[in-house]
């Protein structure tokens, strides 16, 4: 039933399991809402790892001619969304995802990619990322993140 579905999240699910993104949850709202058919929902540690992880999406996704509409909360790290039209992504510092609870707020949305979110987190653990290395993320202090327009990328 899924199988499309699936299939368009992969370059979203490599780019989030390539920075350790965490607890990815896939969510089907595409007969609950109007705005989008997915929320992909995950868990990162700090939020210098929202700001890495929202960073290498928008690179990753750009390099396959995927844009976002909007990126937002990338200043605080705390709650980063990343609206790529029927995709929304909700990268999460923990603390703040248990508090807003999306995935009991979207209870009725079916759950759905279980099984390759699984494997492609365990892929991204077995494989080092040689790009990880010589990257370099977005450096600042956390008060003094660059505006991004809405194509993601930073304001000049």
């Amino acid at each position: 039933m899924y199988e499309d579905s699936e299939k368009s999240l992969i370059p979203f699910l490599e780019a989030a399991c390539a920075r350790k993104a965490e607890n990815i949850v896939a969510m089907d709202l595409g007969n609950l809402v109007s705005y989008a058919d997915t929320f992909l929902v995950m868990s990162v540690n700090s939020t210098r790892q929202a700001r890495a992880v929202a960073d290498h999406m928008r690179r990753k996704l750009k390099e396959v001619h995927i844009k976002p509409l909007g990126i937002d909360g990338v200043e605080e790290g705390q709650w980063v969304l990343m609206d790529y039209g029927d995709v929304v992504i909700h990268i999460f510092h923990e603390p703040v995802r248990s508090f807003y609870d999306l995935e009991g707020l979207w209870a009725d949305a079916p759950r759905f990619a279980e099984e390759l979110i699984a494997s492609m987190a365990e892929k991204a653990l077995e494989t080092p990322d040689p790009e990880a290395e010589q990257e370099v993320f977005w450096e600042w202090e956390d008060d003094e993140a660059p505006a991004l327009d809405d194509e993601g990328e930073e304001d000049a």
